[in-house]
């Protein structure tokens, strides 16, 4: 083990990247000839390098010119030639000792391992014998890799060098050493096949889905938009645009295309009328995105991202699909369909073809894989707990054995109820008492008192117990953590003015703060140090060493204390001036803050949620042992894979195909094109080095933008198509095996941790309830009854019930007995009403108006009424756009509505407050007002929730009637969105959603406090490390360069911030919507300067930590794992030292002369170090914890509406079950027809080979429909002619093959018994077809439809693959998890629609002016012809007749807009077309020859920003809807917010301004207004920042967390565990068996079958429910049950016999009940259990029946006897002795049946007990 521990280290500690190391060895060994063996220890001088270097082909080494290696000698000081060339030598020869001294270490490691398998193989046998080496698969993995590593090492393998990839797996032998772990990877082995069937599941629905993608999209992704910076020169703007081009289905012909938008035809008009596809804006045009070529028939690679997301082929489709359900990217996949369009020309089918796409893969499918994970691991959990307290161990293995080993209960926590009043304790499990007695040396005799104890330790010892063991001490100490946490949170960053140099209050000396400031928290830092190393000392004398050190807590206190007084002393130090700097980092001394977790474990929730958080960490550590040994072999296989092609590396800057040309053509000779550009930017994410690597990997598992990590490895390695799928296979296979299996069953152990801590909760209520109530007299307490199965239906009975003839039956009458009586008893008269029952006050029960109300309130169609207004009310509430003018008809009619509405809305609840009271009246049912139940108490209209709800509502559309004209408090009217809640209160299913979110906020907010405690905590750590070190110099034109670093200058050292202000400053030319220049307004320097003047310095728009309220919010977006790596590699590029210092992710000594002679230092070890630990802690741990409360709670609920909440976990599976067992019914095989001629046909279509061959077709026909490749030019290439001659006639040949499979089906089955559902589908299927084959085969002018109907048409082949799921029996509890959940979902989905709906209203009134461009909403509409220089404007919205809509709304509604509104709007489209040029067009158009954007500060030429843009942003009602579903799937929802933060946020201020937004009003002039375009338009302050973040975290968290991740995960979890759970007494497949076991005896499902074919069904049925001999592969074969041991079990199945038959429903239950049947409680879910069984078997005749099986099986045995005896003695007197009994059959049969009952089965069988055969008669 120690062995491969090193081996380990070596390969993650090799140089910078083994793989780049070997790529660079090649400069040096490529002019030799010889072995690489030998020319890895040859020595080589410089001169025969250079000589042979010469001669080589490429030249080796750097280009050298007139002599001189001019790049190496700029990289040198001193530069002469042989000293430069001198520094690039010794670089190559260090590669080669370090690969020499490499080869001797794996040398040395392979001779070790190579012993070990040696001494394995004498002592085991190599493979013939049993137990040998070979017969142990884990044996194989060593043998394997040392092998490889052999014929590596030798050198024999020079040709196979993907034989090194094995030498990756050697730390995989780690699991076979140790045993936890061993069982871990056999858990989850064990849960592989499963996870296939999910698999497949998912297989089918991506090829699905594919195919219908790559029929709708293909070849529509590979045009985009391009703008000519200069003549010939195009720059793609990163739109995909639609380019309208026509093609002939049938051939491709390039040469009878039409393109309507391609190239100088571009129509330029943005989205383009109701097919919503994209055309490019003005002065721009369509063409091939990668090339820019004016084509119609683009190339491959013109599709996004260097062609990956397209559907141009089945294949690639399936991958763009499967990124999208990974919800990474599905944003940009859906928009990018949606600009390009689609080939049915269908608005918007792009948006709903990714939406449908993302909620069947992702919310369904995908956490399918969490619920098998999740339900493997809480059966091998529950297993090994219950093997755990049996005695002795059990030797098998299993998963919950080995990651449960960490569920034991922790120090302190004993399981019960947490003391009211906490006592001081000194250590975890003991008090003070029991510290005394240890703290004396050498112990304390055993049976000391405490009292002798404290007396026998010297006086200054128990002086320290006294004072550590005194309260008041304790409160100081709680205290001091307190205020100590205060004043690390006052630590902050001052936060430098963006446009002046103003100082900060102090200096580097003081940390930039206020010296007073500073030394204040100085001083407090040393008070609390000092306090808590007196705490630590005091405890260490009180307890001793060994005590002290016995409780965890004190062990991380001390670690905290020597952290702390390390870093006190050496900060004295640089104070005193002895060392200039801390080695210390300074987030280290924020760790004390984690005592603050010391405080959580004093509240008994907080402290049951923290045990349960450390608990998680114990249960999952071998697991993190597994994912880290993960991480290591996809760490150093992406070395092998991805290292070296990527030039630039920070390790070596110098890494290019100029400096290492031989290494580079070596690359390409193996197969690969670097096609990276060594002008491009190094991807932070790379496989250059292991910790790259290692980051990467982790960032993958994570999640978060995997995809982007993808696209770089793919682009960088290869670009053809040999290669591909190079990159694809290897991030698939990371991604399934990380995140799919290992991480979420990561999440699986999180959520049962929190199962196990709401039980620990329900255990120690229930502690403290009987404790506080005392002892209960048993005998006295009434026993229990309970309901218990037997002879076909449920008795009742209780636990003493151990007489023969068992529990007493259960008659209907008797259950409904109490029901009856009380209808019996005589009514009681009702009392008279009081004089206080009066609603408001004036209102008796008496009253006409009351009763009046009273009765129109009750009646259902006033309810009904009152819906319908609800929803119409909603509706209106997105209608009503804030963008139209007051004036505007349709506002008016709007508005007026509303007030109609409001009124009946208050008219409502005046009438319920007339009715039942307003506040605190009690209505009863009397015979004056029966309006109420009888048996029940109206409450008042106020005492209910969902009433008060309404109350409110209507009080909020009163105010906001009131306050229409008043701005001051316009923002209220928002709330009117909360209108369709009331709709909540009329849906029962809806109601009980809530209520389970309402039940999940207490436990959530346990979870929360200890969520914010760590949040606080590594906020500290991160002011303190990274505050005032993310700015930067913003320069929007690029004028100047600001280098990072500092810059020394004599004794000054300057900072970027001081640099950035000293560069001379600009202001951009913009204009307002009026058409003012901003730098001309009256307030430009108090209101307009920051919009204008730049270079500014400002912090990333992703935030900052420049104080503990901005890190916190910035960590909590990390730990929603949302664009955390960008967040991360940024602070690793911060200085280590100085803030106001922009991140470089290189440091002076890497940069190589980069950053001149600016010094920068970083950190970027020390950064991602603490990002993954709150990765880890944060999202992996607490977050999922939040995840599995709500799964917790909703399953709780679930169990308390089915009943189940007071029964025990084995009674609540039994009733699931046997609701299953009641639902089932028999089999059905088809009849055989009654002519001999459909004979043949019959067996023909109704045998298993016909199922196999029809299967394997489909099979077939998928796979052909997989290989079609979407080419414009099919007679371009054979292949693709090929391609697309296989895809029409196999269509030909498959439907061919469906209508025979039809037509023998008919004939055999016949018409009625084929159109079942599946034949109705079949049948439509080949009618389609047929269909398809003609329209295809015809003309398009003379089809009777559109040419796009076709296209539908021949989509509907892929419906070919739903076939699959009827034969594929192993994904049917799949599919049936599925289909159960789909009910709940709908519910689940209904509330989410809603939820999103009024959000989207909420964020429509706030936002839906945020970063306007005029012409947005289409209130302006110009074309810009270049080459006449002019441009033409129209106003869509006129009011004249004859104008014309072109989309969008009325801004202004106003006869004089046009005049009003300057026309201005064409400088805008200027900036990228030749007009700019033409200063006289420029002028006539109203703009200067100068302004290049006079709106605006884009590339995009509108004030869209990065992802507040054209395709998510909230103008109206339905695009907020789609951008809030964006945004609750996580997508970047946290930058859609920053971008709608203030404009003094990032460079939001290049996006907005005060006066840039749409006109709505005019002011008391007449004159236009326009309104602000600046988020929320709150300004700057508190509630500008408060608005955004609080309405996006709200929903967020709602939606993203509760709905998405936690209801929708908690149905697929609760519904896969009750049906497709494997782990079960009765599953589904052991149901289902029994059906086909039964169809064998009853091929008409009738229900019954004869009783004597009993014993053959269970003969034949395999376990559980049956005794059918199982062979298990490898293992011989076992015995079969004796008749007598099948008698004998079917006498204690008790299955009732029903004249010679037996139901399928008692057969099934009484096996059910025998393999998982337990007594059940009396309640109402088993009374109505009870009597579901009951009419279950009315089927079978009303006669009841009066014996079981065995009792008719003795008696036929016994007849037979009888007969064979008086045969044998008197044949004629036996013949008439039968006909007389055959004459008194009632009578002959009960006495036959008496003497059964009173015969031993034993004995009478006893003779046949060895027969195995049932009889057949």
């Amino acid at each position: 083990m120690l062995l491969i521990l090193l081996n380990t280290l070596v390969l993650i500690m090799a140089p910078p990247a083994s793989r780049w190391q070997s790529m660079a060895l090649e400069e040096l060994y490529a002019p030799f000839e010889g072995s690489p063996i030998a020319l890895k220890f040859e020595s080589i001088s410089e001169q025969e390098w250079r000589n042979a270097s010469s001669a080589h082909d490429p030249v080796c080494g750097p280009a050298e010119a007139a002599g001189t290696p001019a790049f190496w000698s700029s990289r040198y000081i001193g530069g002469p030639d042989g000293i430069s060339m001198q520094h690039y030598w010794d670089e190559l020869k260090s590669f080669q000792r370090q690969d020499q001294v490499l080869y001797i270490v794996e040398v040395v490691f392979l001779v070790f391992f190579i012993g070990e398998m040696v001494v394995k193989l004498i002592a085991m046998g190599f493979l013939c014998e049993r137990g040998s080496y070979l017969r142990d698969p884990w044996n194989w993995l060593d043998f394997v890799v040392v092998v490889t590593g052999l014929i590596d090492v030798a050198g024999v393998g020079a040709g196979f060098s993907f034989l090194k990839l094995f030498r990756t797996l050697r730390p995989l032998r780690a699991v076979n050493r140790i045993p936890e772990l061993k069982k871990v990877v056999k858990g989850i082995l064990d849960s592989v096949p499963q996870l296939m069937r999910v698999a497949m599941m998912l297989v089918v629905f991506l090829i699905f889905f594919g195919i219908v993608g790559f029929y709708l999209f293909r070849g529509r992704l590979r045009h985009g938009c391009f703008y000519e910076e200069a003549p010939e020169e195009w720059v793609e703007t990163g739109a995909v645009c639609d380019p309208m081009c026509t093609w002939d289905e049938a051939t491709y012909d390039v040469a009878s295309v039409s393109c309507r938008s391609l190239g100088n035809t571009t129509k330029q008009l943005g989205y383009y009328g109701i097919m919503m596809s994209w055309t490019c804006m003005p002065g721009q045009q369509c063409l091939c995105a990668g090339s820019a070529a004016d084509e119609a028939a683009c190339a491959w690679d013109d599709n996004p991202n260097t062609g990956i997301d397209h559907f141009d082929s089945i294949l690639w489709s399936v991958v763009a699909i499967f990124q999208s359900i990974t919800l990474e990217g599905w944003v940009d996949v859906m928009y990018t369909l949606s600009d390009g369009g689609n080939s049915l020309n269908v608005p918007g089918l792009g948006i709903v073809f990714q939406i449908l796409s993302v909620m069947f893969g992702a919310l369904i499918i995908m956490n399918i894989f969490l619920a098998v994970i999740f339900d493997g691991y809480s059966a091998a959990d529950e297993g090994s707990e219950g093997a755990s307290n049996a005695t002795p161990a059990p030797k098998g293995s299993s998963l919950g054995a080995a990651v449960g080993a960490g569920n034991g209960k922790l120090s302190g926590d004993d399981g019960g109820a947490a003391p009211a009043r906490p006592r001081r304790k000194l250590s975890g499990d003991d008090g003070a008492a029991e510290g005394l007695k240890s703290a004396q040396p050498g112990g304390a005799p055993l049976g000391m008192s405490e009292e002798r104890a404290a007396q026998s330790l010297p006086g200054w010892r128990r002086m320290c117990v006294w004072v550590a063991s005194h309260r008041n001490f304790d409160r100081f100490i709680i205290g001091c953590i307190l205020l100590n946490l205060v004043t690390m949170m006052l630590e902050y960053a001052p936060q430098r003015n963006p446009l002046e140099d103003i100082p900060t209050p102090g200096g580097k000396d003081t940390d930039y703060l206020a010296p007073a400031h500073y030394w204040t928290l100085f001083g407090f830092n040393v008070f609390f140090t000092l306090a808590f190393i007196v705490e630590a000392a005091i405890k260490l004398v009180a307890l001793g060493v060994r005590r002290y050190a016995r409780d965890p807590l004190n062990v991380f206190d001390f670690t905290i204390v020597a952290i702390s007084t390390a870093e006190l002393l050496l900060d004295l130090l640089v104070v005193a001036g002895v060392a200039p700097r801390s080695p210390i980092p300074p987030g280290f001394s924020a760790l004390r803050a984690l005592r603050i977790l010391r405080l959580c474990l004093l509240f008994p929730g907080t402290r049951r949620t923290l045990l349960a958080f450390l608990r998680s960490f114990g249960a999952v550590r071998y697991l993190l042992l597994l994912l880290l040994l993960a991480m290591v072999i996809f760490s150093l296989w992406g070395m092998e894979f991805f290292a070296g092609y990527y030039p630039k590396p920070w390790f070596n800057q110098y890494w290019t195909s100029a400096n290492y040309p031989c290494a580079f053509a070596d690359v390409e000779r193996g197969g690969f094109e670097i096609t990276w550009s060594e002008e491009d930017g190094y991807p932070a994410n790379n496989f250059d080095t292991f910790w790259g690597a290692f980051l990467s990997v982790f960032v993958v598992i994570s999640g978060e933008n995997w995809n982007e990590i993808y696209y770089d490895q793919h682009t960088a390695t290869s670009t053809s198509w040999e290669k591909r799928g190079f990159a694809l296979a290897y991030f698939i296979i990371l991604f399934i095996v990380a995140n799919l299996i290992i991480f979420n069953l990561f999440i699986g152990i999180i959520l049962d941790a929190v199962n196990g801590e709401e039980d620990d909760d329900i255990d120690a209520d229930a502690g403290a309830a009987v404790g506080a109530k005392g002892s209960v007299d048993d005998a006295n307490k009434p026993k229990e009854r309970m309901y218990y199965y037997s002879f076909g239906s449920y008795k009742m009975g209780d636990e003493s019930d151990t007489t023969a003839d068992g529990p007493d039956e259960v008659s209907e009458p008797s259950v409904r007995e109490p029901a009856a009586a009380a209808r019996k008893r005589p009514r009681q008269s009702h009392p008279a009403p009081s004089s206080s029952d009066r609603s408001l006050f004036l209102f008796s029960s008496d009253n006409l108006v009351r009763r009046g109300a009273a009765r129109l309130v009750a009646m259902p169609a006033f309810e009904s009424f009152i819906f319908a207004l609800i929803i119409f009310s909603s509706v209106l509430l997105g209608v009503d756009w804030p963008g139209w003018h007051e004036d505007y008809w349709l506002k008016r009619t709007i508005a007026g509505i509303d007030v109609a509405l409001t009124a009946i809305f208050i008219f409502e609840a005046l009438l319920k407050s007339i009715a039942f009271g307003f506040l605190n009246l009690k209505v009863r049912s009397t015979p004056s007002f029966p309006y109420v139940s009888v048996r029940s108490t109206c409450p008042a209209y106020l005492a209910s929730g969902w009433n008060r709800l309404d109350f409110a509502v209507v009080l909020i559309s009163i105010v906001s009637l009131a306050t229409a004209g008043v701005k001051e408090v316009a923002a209220f009217r928002a709330l009117r969105a909360l209108r369709p809640l009331r709709l909540i209160a009329r849906s029962e299913n809806m109601k009980v959603v809530i209520a389970t979110l309402g039940a999940a906020l207490p436990s959530v907010s346990k979870f929360l406090t200890v969520f914010i405690t760590f949040i606080l905590v590594f906020a500290i750590i991160f002011v303190q490390m990274f505050g005032g070190k993310l700015g930067y110099c913003l320069d929007p034109l690029e004028m100047y360069s600001v280098t990072p670093g500092v810059s020394v200058i004599g004794a000054q050292r300057v900072s970027d911030y001081e640099e950035c202000m000293a560069l001379p400053k600009y202001n951009l030319t913009r204009y307002d919507t009026l058409g003012e220049r901003l730098t001309d307004k009256e307030d430009w320097a108090e209101t307009y300067r920051m919009f204008t003047e730049f270079p500014q310095w400002t912090n990333p728009n992703y935030g900052n930590f420049d104080h503990v309220g901005w890190g916190s919010l910035l960590l909590l977006e990390i730990a929603a794992l949302e664009g955390w790596p960008d967040v991360m590699y940024d602070v690793m590029g911060t200085d280590r030292d100085e803030r106001y210092v922009s991140p470089f992710w290189l440091s002076t000594a890497q940069a190589n002369g980069e950053l001149g002679t600016e010094e920068h230092e970083t950190q970027p070890y020390m950064a991602a170090f603490f990002f993954v630990v709150w990765v880890v802690l944060g999202c992996f741990m607490i977050l999922n914890m939040v995840v599995g409360v709500v799964l917790d709670t909703f399953n709780h609920m679930q169990n308390e509406s089915a009943g189940l909440s007071m029964m025990t976990e084995a009674q609540s599976d039994w009733v699931k079950a046997q609701k299953e067992i009641i639902a089932k019914r028999p089999l059905k095989s088809p009849r055989p027809p009654s002519q001999p001629w459909r004979m043949p046909f019959y067996r023909l279509v109704s045998s298993n080979a016909f199922d196999v061959a029809i299967m394997a077709v489909i099979c077939l026909n998928t796979a052909v429909m997989c290989v079609d490749v979407y080419n414009p030019d099919p007679d371009s290439t054979r292949l693709a002619r090929t391609f697309a001659d296989v895809s029409f006639y196999s269509n030909i040949v498959f439907f061919a093959i469906y209508t025979a499979e039809m037509l023998l089906k008919w004939c055999g089955l016949g018409l009625r018994q084929y159109f079942d559902c599946w034949g109705v589908f079949d049948c439509v299927l080949v009618v389609l077809t047929a269909f398809d084959i003609v329209t295809t085969a015809a003309d398009s002018d003379v089809l009777p439809f559109p040419a796009p109907m076709l296209r539908v048409f021949r989509l509907l082949r892929v419906m070919r693959i739903v076939r699959l799921l009827k034969r594929a029996k192993r994904l049917r509890t799949i599919f049936l998890t599925i289909k159960v959940s789909l009910p709940g979902m709908l519910n689940i989905g209904v509330l989410m629609l809603l939820l999103m709906y009024i959000f989207a209203v909420f964020s429509t009134s706030f936002f839906w002016a945020a970063n306007y461009t005029p012409g947005n909403f289409g209130q302006t509409t110009c074309i810009a012809n270049a080459s006449a220089g002019e441009v033409q404007c129209e106003n869509t919205w006129s009011t004249q007749p004859a104008a014309t809509w072109h989309g969008g709304a009325p801004v202004a509604h106003s006869a004089t807009l046009t005049e009003t509104l300057p026309q201005l709007l064409p400088c805008s489209y200027y900036r990228r077309t030749a007009l700019c040029a033409n200063a006289a067009a420029c002028v006539a158009a109203g703009c200067d020859a100068g302004d290049g954007a006079p709106f605006f500060f884009s590339a995009e030429d509108s004030n869209w920003g990065d992802n507040l843009n054209r395709h998510a942003n909230f103008e109206n009602v339905l695009i907020s809807m789609l951008t809030l579903f964006r945004c609750s799937t996580g997508e970047s929802f946290n930058l859609v917010m920053h971008d709608l933060l203030p404009p003094d946020w990032g460079d939001n201020m290049l996006r907005c301004c005060p006066s840039c937004g749409p006109v709505v009003g005019y002011d008391e002039d007449g004159s236009p207004v326009a309104e602000s375009s600046c988020s929320a338009r709150m300004g700057s302050g508190f509630v500008g920042y408060f608005v955004p973040q609080f309405f996006f975290w709200v929903f967020y968290v709602l939606m993203g967390y509760i709905v998405l991740n936690g209801l929708f995960v908690g149905i697929i979890v609760d519904n896969y565990t009750n049906i497709g759970s494997e782990n079960k007494a009765i599953t589904v497949d052991s149901i289902e068996e029994f059906r086909e076991a039964w169809l064998k005896f009853d091929p008409q499902g009738c229900l019954t079958i004869p009783s004597h074919s009993l014993l053959a069904l269970l003969q034949s049925l395999p376990p559980p429910l049956g005794k059918a001999v199982v062979a298990h592969e490898g293992s011989a074969a076992p015995e079969g049950a004796t008749r007598l041991d099948l008698l004998t079990w079917i006498n204690k199945l008790d299955i009732p016999d029903r004249g010679g038959r037996v139901h399928f429903t008692e057969v099934l239950n009484a096996l059910s009940y025998d393999v998982a049947g337990v007594p059940l409680p009396l309640n109402d879910t088993t009374r109505q259990m009870q009597r579901s069984v009951s009419r279950s078997t009315v089927s079978a005749g009303p006669a009841k029946p009066t014996h079981n099986v065995a009792t008719s099986y003795i008696a036929t045995r016994l007849q037979q006897r009888w007969r064979g005896h008086v045969g044998r003695i008197d044949p004629d007197g036996g013949l008439a002795a039968l006909r007389r009994a055959s004459d008194e059959p009632q009578e002959r049969g009960a006495s036959l049946l008496v003497m059964a009952r009173r015969a031993s089965s034993m004995t009478l069988l006893r003779g046949s007990s060895t027969n195995q055969v049932a009889p057949t008669t």
